[in-house]
């Protein structure tokens, strides 16, 4: 964990911290991770940001006096000296400091601790933000922080992770019983309607490879359609899926988080059905449904269909309609399932044998996994059983001969592609 975090010292602001309890839950997407003296909440998709919280509860302290002394402590452990004389900005919920510079390498939240009189304290670090002791916070590069619309996300969902805290506190619940009160459903509210994307398609290259003979190639010839916005010259076209619908702006091309997963936006124009692509060089003609990528050129496109909305599917693709009831039965272990297989469940459970997500460590599951489906449209919310939330995209395939989601559908979830291989004529479906 990082350093400034867990310096000496800390326990004189955290030394009534609690052990991990249902108020460390994470928002969704995040991780989070407890000390002795501290919580730290982490995501793999952005690297650069690290949050660390403090509270304190010392009586003979006003919440404001408590919140100058966390500014100061963090202005020399996070390596932001302009924090310390930073205005503190005072709301109903608490207070808030940046540190200065065009970027703020230290965003510094704090509200009321579930013990009387106590303070809680989120500060958000932008490790890729170095202070400078003129112009202050001077960006390395691409930043989380300098996208005002993910810093605003971020300090929202941090915001909101304090007051959820607080609420659960007071209510007296357990982890459990958080737990049992989220649902995929519920969450999938977190995504906003310009997250959505109107269209989905697999370009196919030269080859003529499809996304059932060549599922291992699925998520670099997957584009993702996003709407003319009034400001917009064209819809956007992006070429990866596996991020976080409900944190990630899919219009903002120079954001870091697409830089750290390699996704390129293209324009298009046409219908869903009969793209017309061209890239960011405005020099370029409209090139038709065509898209160069490395070594491949990609002439056609199929297109993925929608799940209806809040779908509740009864569908087994992979190992085999009567290995998926052995698991079911206890017969079989889930971890016989394979990486290709998925089922989903009419009450909206599901099991898959790999969940692909940037908000995953290493990218993905290590595993076969189970947990809550909800879907919308080419958006899909995932609650796993072991407490993590996927926000991403899907679409499905008919399997040949079929025109209905069934066992022989092929499914993309975030660019990953469960498919069946069945053969009716080799009795394995």
């Amino acid at each position: 964990m990082r350093s400034f975090f867990v310096a000496a010292g800390m326990a004189v602001v955290a030394s009534l911290l609690p052990a991990a309890h249902a108020q460390d839950i994470p928002m969704a997407g995040w991780t989070v991770k407890v000390s002795p003296n501290s919580v730290y909440l982490t995501r793999p998709d952005l690297p650069g940001i690290n949050i660390g919280i403090v509270s304190d509860v010392r009586p003979d302290l006003t919440q404001q006096e408590k919140f100058e002394y966390v500014k100061g402590f963090f202005a020399g452990r996070a390596a932001c000296p302009s924090l310390a004389s930073a205005e503190t900005v005072t709301s109903f919920a608490g207070f808030s400091a940046k540190s200065g510079g065009p970027v703020a390498r230290c965003t510094l939240i704090s509200m009321g601790h579930w013990e009387e009189g106590g303070l809680q304290s989120a500060l958000i670090l932008d490790e890729l933000v170095e202070e400078n002791k003129i112009l202050g916070g001077v960006p390395a590069g691409p930043t989380a922080m300098s996208v005002t619309a993910l810093s605003e996300k971020i300090q929202q969902e941090v915001t909101e992770y304090l007051m959820g805290r607080y609420q659960v506190a007071e209510a007296g619940m357990t982890a459990d019983q958080v737990r049992a009160a989220m649902s995929a459903q519920g969450l999938a509210k977190r995504v906003s309607p310009d997250r959505k994307p109107v269209g989905m398609v697999r370009m196919i290259d030269s080859g003529g490879f499809d996304s059932v003979s060549f599922a291992g190639k699925e998520e670099t010839q997957t584009l993702l359609l996003f709407a003319k916005r009034p400001q917009d010259s064209a819809a956007s076209a992006i070429t990866c899926m596996n991020w976080d619908a409900a944190l990630f702006d899919p219009y903002y091309y120079e954001s870091p988080w697409k830089v750290a997963l390699g996704c390129d936006r293209y324009f298009w124009r046409g219908s869903v059905d009969d793209l017309d692509l061209k890239d960011l060089d405005a020099r370029m003609d409209w090139s038709g449904a065509s898209l160069k990528l490395g070594k491949f050129t990609f002439r056609k496109a199929e297109t993925y269909r929608k799940f209806a909305r809040g779908a509740a599917l009864d569908v087994r693709v992979g190992i085999g309609r009567s290995h998926f009831d052995d698991v079911l039965a206890g017969n079989r272990s889930l971890s016989e399932m394979q990486p290709r297989d998925i089922l989903f469940l009419p009450d909206g459970r599901f099991m898959a044998g790999h969940v692909r997500a940037s908000s995953l460590a290493g990218g993905g599951t290590e595993g076969p996994v189970a947990g809550q489906y909800y879907f919308d449209g080419h958006v899909v919310t995932l609650l796993l059983d072991s407490g993590e939330v996927v926000y991403g995209h899907a679409g499905w395939f008919p399997g040949a001969g079929s025109s209905d989601l069934d066992h022989k559908a092929v499914v993309n979830i975030n660019g990953w592609v469960y498919t069946s291989y069945c053969r009716d004529e080799w009795d394995n479906c």
